[in-house]
Formats: C-alpha cells, sequence, structure tokens
C-alpha cells in the first residue's frame, strides 16, 4: 500500500474525529473545487459533473479541457498514477479526468487526500459490517514464521535472551517453520532447531508450534545426486530405483528417519510439509535447494538450451500418500500440509490430486 493509499484509510478510520487528514487542511470553505466530492452516481454531483471512479469530476483529453464549472482541475491523463489510483487500480473509462494536482495534504481541500499527485476525496462509505461474535468459523491456530536457513544466525544471538523475548512474548509468534536437514551431509547438526524450540516454549510458557518443510531431499534421494540444483531440469527431482520407477517409499523413509532424529534433540513436529515450492525450478543463473514434483507423476515438455524435451517428473500425490501411510505407523503422526506451491494460484494444480484423507490443510508460498 502506498503512503497516500494509506492516508485514505488512515483518514477513514478517523473521519468521526478529525476535521481533515492533514492540520494544513484548508478549513475556511473558500474552496476552489467544491465539484470534487465521492460519489456513488451521477445525481449526488453537481450540474456540469458526472460521478467517474467515485468521485464528482468530468472526462476530458488534450482536444478537451475542463470545463469552467470544474475550476481548479487539470485534465490528468488515464495513464497517470494518481488517475489510475482514484478509480481503484484501473484505468478510467475516459481519455483523461478533472483533477486537481498537489505535492501534498495540505494542497487539497478539506476533507481530500493527496494520492500520487492527485486530490482524492475521501470515499463515502457504502458497506456496513455487523459482527456476529457467537458464529464460530476457522480456528486461527497461531502466528509464525520461518527460519530456513537462519537458525543459528537467531541461537547464537550476541543479545540471544532479548531476541527471544522480543520474538516470542513480545511479537507472539507461537510457530516456528525449520528446513528439515536431516540427511544433508555437513548441515545436519539439528541442536539449534532443539534449542530454538526450548527457547521459544520457555519464553511462551507453552508448547512452541513445530512446521518442517523440506527444501529438497538427501542427494541419494535427488536424482543429479546433489541438494543443490541450477537449471538442470531433467534431474532436479526424486531419483528413481534400480526398478525404474520414483522412490516414493525411500521418500517415505526418509521422513519417518526424519522425525525421529529431530525427537532426539526436543522437536516434534505437528505440521509437515514434504516439499517446498513443488512447482518450482532453479534457472541457470541460480543455485539452489529445490525438487521437482508435479501434481500427479507424469511427462511435460521443458525447456533445455534452446530446444524443448519430455521429461518425466514424480507426482507430489504419490508421495503424499506414501508418507501418509508410513506416518500412520506412528503413535502421533504430525498434520501433512500441502501443496506448499511459490504462489496461491498454483494451489489449484495441485489441491484436485491431493487425497482430502491425507491433507490436514492447503499450503502456500505469498
Amino acid at each position: 500500500m502506498t503512503a497516500g493509499l494509506f492516508r485514505v484509510a488512515l483518514c477513514l478510520l478517523l473521519g468521526t474525529l478529525l476535521f481533515g487528514c492533514s492540520p494544513s487542511a484548508r478549513e475556511d470553505g473558500d474552496s476552489q473545487t467544491n465539484w470534487l466530492e465521492a460519489c456513488r452516481d451521477d445525481s449526488s454531483c453537481i450540474s456540469g459533473s458526472k460521478c467517474l471512479c467515485g468521485v464528482c469530476t468530468g472526462s476530458c483529453s488534450e482536444t478537451k479541457a475542463c470545463s469552467v464549472v470544474l475550476r481548479g482541475g487539470s485534465c490528468i491523463p488515464a495513464t497517470e498514477p494518481g488517475v489510475i489510483a482514484q478509480c481503484g487500480g484501473n484505468p478510467p473509462p475516459a481519455a483523461g479526468l478533472c483533477l486537481p494536482r498537489c505535492a501534498d495534504d495540505g494542497t487539497c481541500d478539506k476533507g481530500q487526500v493527496c494520492v500520487a499527485g492527485i486530490c482524492s476525496p475521501l470515499p463515502v462509505s457504502s458497506v456496513e459490517v455487523n459482527v456476529d461474535l457467537d458464529t464460530r468459523h476457522q480456528e486461527l491456530v497461531g502466528f509464525g514464521a520461518s527460519v530456513a536457513y537462519g537458525e543459528g544466525q537467531v541461537t547464537g544471538h550476541p543479545q540471544q535472551s532479548t531476541l527471544y523475548q522480543k520474538i516470542f512474548a513480545d511479537l507472539g509468534l507461537d510457530i516456528l517453520r525449520f528446513r528439515n536437514r536431516y540427511g544433508h551431509a555437513g548441515d545436519d547438526d539439528l541442536s539449534t532447531a532443539g534449542d530454538l524450540v526450548a527457547a521459544g516454549s520457555a519464553t511462551l510458557g507453552r508448547p512452541l508450534g513445530v512446521f518442517l518443510g523440506s527444501w529438497s531431499p538427501p542427494p541419494a534421494l535427488k536424482a543429479n545426486n546433489a541438494l543443490l540444483c541450477s537449471g538442470n531440469v531433467q534431474t532436479c527431482t526424486l531419483a528413481k530405483t534400480p526398478a525404474g520407477v520414483f522412490d516414493y517409499a525411500g521418500l517415505a523413509d526418509h521422513w519417518v528417519n526424519s522425525l525421529a532424529a529431530y525427537a532426539k534433540v526436543g522437536v516434534t513436529p505437528d505440521y509437515v510439509g514434504i516439499q517446498n515450492n513443488p512447482n518450482w525450478l532453479p534457472s541457470s543463473a541460480e543455485t539452489m535447494e529445490a525438487c521437482k514434483f508435479l501434481p500427479v507423476e507424469g511427462s511435460v515438455s521443458v525447456p533445455v538450451g534452446l530446444t524443448k524435451v519430455r521429461v518425466t517428473y514424480p507426482g507430489l500425490s504419490e508421495a503424499q500418500a506414501a508418507i501418509f501411510s508410513a506416518f500412520s505407523a506412528l503413535p502421533t503422526p504430525p498434520k501433512l500440509l500441502a501443496p506448499e506451491t511459490s504462489d496461491f494460484d498454483s494451489v489449484a494444480d495441485y489441491s484436485p490430486s491431493l487425497d482430502p484423507a491425507k491433507t490436514d490443510a492447503l499450503a502456500h508460498q505469498l
């Protein structure tokens, strides 16, 4: 949200208490833009102006200047940010709108704010919301954050106790998302995760929620035999067994062993995500942990150099089913979250293939 739009929202909230959003707003009533009012239809506007984009104004073009009635207004082209902001993020239904320019709120009339260089009237409330506190819907489990690659930076901070106080007690974070490092040679000391969970629980005075996700399976379970990928679209995925099938069983065993290893350092995950960003592959300009999964096992065309080739990838649905089955033998299995795609839109690609009986909640990146 831009600073100007934030001022609009703030003014709406305080409108019953304040005469204007800026102490320098004119209050003498000597307005040169008394036509510039918030509106819902043309009947709300004075003669000579129309209700366009929620404001009484007029359309204009380079060859048709703003009328005498709309004095104080300039013909602002439809492509300017201030006009687009006035129209809710969309171009107006005209080549331009008659609106007064401004440098700050103090150069606009009372009841107006300066948004992207254009005076904008405070909008008229059109919706009344009533909250029924007796009707309960989805439960909010908590607020959290991911430590991913930063566990050591937190546990090794020179003001560690103060930092824990700020993170858990003051900020109120009560869920931490960890990157599964079990089986990652040279990066498999899980004690920092145990230290963080113990510190968070002690500071909160209750158990800290834990979400354990995978940025990549260990090298032995990768087709490229490495954690990191860099443009290798054909091998940045799950390895196959000697029989030529994707090693879903091996991945399930890895997760069971991961939970056992984390339990030894005092970490019992409440939630597990079996692959972070399964729909994404790093380009040749990037070197990052990744492992590609389709919604269900299959082949797709991918660019390799200047051509495209067919590559067969494992399915997230099959992998999740194997892991769910392995977890079923545990005394207290964690909840499975999926698909953890890199954006919200991609959830629709994966969710139809996920068995609701094996998926406790939908998850995605922002």
